[in-house]
């Protein structure tokens, strides 16, 4: 049986996380073969890689973030089209490298994952899993105090507060 791996990331090529979730994809063996999902940037042609992404949908993902601090909930084709991936493929393991970049419905992910019992693996690259949609912990008023964070808990879903300035 080969036991096959998925590096998920937002993008191929840019930034540091995309340089480790790389590494680990082009260094592959035999026993393990490696995949590459993301769903931002240019579709890279190279072999074993799968670009899942919708622009539009980025660009609707961040504004629903922007207004309203639901992160998470937006880019449901680009999901479908992931969770499609990994049913053909059959992954024995995803590994996550970052969730955040507006480009996948993670919730609707871990749902997925979980149902069909396949391991996650999630490299914390950043804090941003642990500050409510910050990178990094540092001069957080929400992680020292537990206050003063707009998106600390998500808002009820009203027109009063989705268009709020």
């Amino acid at each position: 049986m080969t036991y096959k791996i998925l590096q998920l990331h937002t993008t191929y090529n840019r930034g540091g996380a995309a340089r480790v979730a790389q590494q680990l994809f082009t260094q592959p063996t035999p026993t393990y073969p490696q995949y590459f999902a993301y769903g931002r940037g240019k579709k890279q042609y190279v072999a074993n890689t799968y670009h899942f992404g919708y622009a539009i949908e980025h660009g609707i993902h961040a504004t629903l973030v922007r207004f309203s601090g639901l992160e998470g909930f937006g880019s449901p084709f680009s999901t479908q089209r992931l969770i499609r991936y990994i049913l053909k493929e059959n992954f024995s393991l995803v590994h996550i490298h970052n969730l955040h970049g507006y480009y996948v419905d993670f919730f609707r992910l871990f749902v997925f994952l979980r149902n069909r019992g396949i391991p996650i693996l999630w490299t914390l690259h950043d804090e941003w899993a642990i500050t409510s949609l910050k990178g990094h912990s540092n001069d957080c008023q929400h992680c020292l105090t537990g206050q003063d964070m707009a998106h600390a808990q998500p808002p009820t879903p009203t027109p009063k507060v989705i268009f709020r300035f």
